[in-house]
């Protein structure tokens, strides 16, 4: 794992610096709403992800029952899994992805905390007793020798920004639907992707 750029307010910001053409950037927007403005807690998350610099996955879903951060944390892993079904996660223990987020709580939970957490059976510092959204974390850190991670103050990056907005539109006058539609969309064949990955680096996948 890597995180390329200056450290600021314990996460990370700066220019990453990317090992391959063939790696890919996953961005990720997410808002939500809790009890206190009537229903459940309940949220909406999206993800673009980038090959270089064309789109090639949009993924969002609505959530009932649960917090930002569960939001954000599925939001990512969805993303990852997509990728892993279609034979696009290198065997070899390399930086391919890198998460683009404005949650300083993954952004610190991957660079920070979780060297910690999994020495310590998944424990916090203060209390130990078990993380919150244990599951999750325990799931995205077996991928952690994969990734890299770039850190946003709010509104200063574009793609997320139109993530945000779209993901705002999905609630209705701050209601919750009866439905809860989710879509995932590939822009470029994965085959296609596959293919390319292979011709860069013959023994990456």
């Amino acid at each position: 794992m890597a995180v390329w750029g200056e450290k600021f307010r314990g996460a990370y910001t700066g220019r990453t610096v990317l090992g391959s053409s063939m790696n890919f950037d996953l961005y990720l927007g997410c808002v939500y709403f809790d009890k206190t403005r009537g229903g459940p807690n309940r949220g909406v998350w999206a993800v673009d992800i980038y090959q270089s610099e064309r789109r090639v996955l949009t993924i969002w879903k609505r959530e009932r029952d649960v917090t930002s951060n569960h939001a954000a944390l599925t939001g990512i892993l969805t993303g990852i899994h997509l990728l892993v079904q279609e034979g696009l996660m290198p065997t070899a223990s390399e930086e391919w992805l890198t998460i683009h987020t404005i949650f300083q709580y993954i952004a610190r939970g991957i660079t920070q905390w979780s060297g910690y957490w999994m020495e310590n059976e998944y424990r916090t510092k203060t209390s130990g007793k078990p993380i919150r959204n244990l599951e999750l974390w325990r799931e995205l850190l077996t991928y952690r020798p994969n990734l890299m991670v770039r850190w946003y103050a709010k509104g200063t990056n574009p793609i997320i920004n139109e993530l945000l907005d779209f993901c705002w539109e999905q609630f209705d006058d701050d209601t919750l639907p009866t439905d809860y539609p989710e879509g995932a969309t590939w822009l470029v064949n994965p085959q296609e992707l596959k293919q390319e990955r292979l011709k860069i680096v013959p023994s990456a996948i």
